[in-house]
């Protein structure tokens, strides 16, 4: 995998830590539901508060059993992309962090992120370095996957 490969020198990027916090939700027997996280602090974001996102990744959590799928489709999306780097294709993108859950991680010129974003909607992770993050729902299709790559060749060949 092309998971170390950054444009530019970077800092070493923080690992997730495992969180967990009440959910509103009861289960069959009326126990309260614990919800099981990954928390992602910003690199850039050494000190102090920082604002927190929190995304519900399908019905069951970062780890039900679509989990899997996702994770399958980040797989097909980063294959499709190392292939076209390897073959010259397309070059300054990178892979900044291991998928873990549906999240990839990717490095590269903000211009042409914000020239993808026009068409696609993602978020930046760290503007500063260059780092987005984009993410597989758990209704994303083979065929999302495959268009999104589609653009972001577009945009790197652009």
């Amino acid at each position: 995998m092309l998971a170390g490969l950054l444009c530019g020198a970077a800092a070493a990027l923080p690992l997730p830590a495992r969180v967990t916090f009440p959910s509103l939700d009861r289960d069959a027997g009326g126990a309260p539901v614990t919800i099981d996280a990954l928390y992602y602090r910003p690199p850039q974001a050494a000190a102090g508060p920082v604002p927190l996102v929190i995304a519900a990744h399908g019905c069951g959590g970062m780890f039900s059993a679509r989990a899997d799928r996702s994770n399958q489709l980040n797989e097909r999306g980063i294959a499709w992309t190392e292939a076209l780097l390897a073959d010259g294709s397309i070059s300054g993108l990178g892979f900044s962090q291991p998928t873990q859950a549906n999240a990839v991680f990717a490095v590269l010129d903000n211009a042409v992120a914000d020239r993808i974003r026009e068409r696609v909607r993602f978020y930046d992770w760290d503007r500063a370095g260059g780092e987005v993050r984009w993410m597989c729902a758990f209704d994303t299709t083979e065929a999302d996957v495959d268009s999104f790559v589609q653009v972001i060749r577009e945009e790197l060949t652009a």
